[in-house]
């Protein structure tokens, strides 16, 4: 069933797909043409400067109620190591005896049930928990 084109037919087969081509091709031309003004166009204008970027933790509201007062360290609820200097605003640990090695801390007579607060503070001095060591140490017995 399958008969082979004739010349003709195929030419004018070939023919028709030759002009459709061309008939695309210029299309994509005039819609180049079309596209090119339109590039130039944001090429001339000045890019916007970005936008920052939005900040992703808010402000806590304002405090309406009273503010903490009267603030300070609570000595009798401190561990054993920690003194204070008179002003009592200057911490210093004892370091002699083995107590190089504690933990040294002191609490606050106000506590905070919620919310952000912060505190600052200012480390002065930084110890190094080493034992002295005498000139003659003494050894082992065998």
């Amino acid at each position: 069933d399958h008969k082979a084109m004739a010349p003709n037919e195929a030419e004018k087969k070939d023919v028709e797909m030759k002009e459709a081509e061309k008939t695309e091709e210029k299309a994509e031309a005039k819609a180049e043409e079309k596209a090119a003004p339109e590039e130039k166009a944001p090429e001339e204008v000045k890019p916007k400067a970005p936008e920052p970027p939005k900040e992703l933790e808010e402000d806590a509201p304002a405090i309406k109620g009273a503010k903490a007062k009267d603030v300070a360290l609570n000595f009798e609820d401190s561990t054993l190591n920690v003194m204070p200097n008179p002003s009592g605003k200057l911490l210093q640990t004892l370091s002699e005896g083995g107590m190089q090695y504690l933990l040294a801390g002191v609490r606050s007579n106000t506590g905070i049930k919620s919310g952000r607060y912060m505190f600052e503070v200012k480390i002065v001095e930084n110890l190094t928990p080493e034992e002295k060591t005498s000139e003659r140490t003494p050894q082992p017995r065998q």
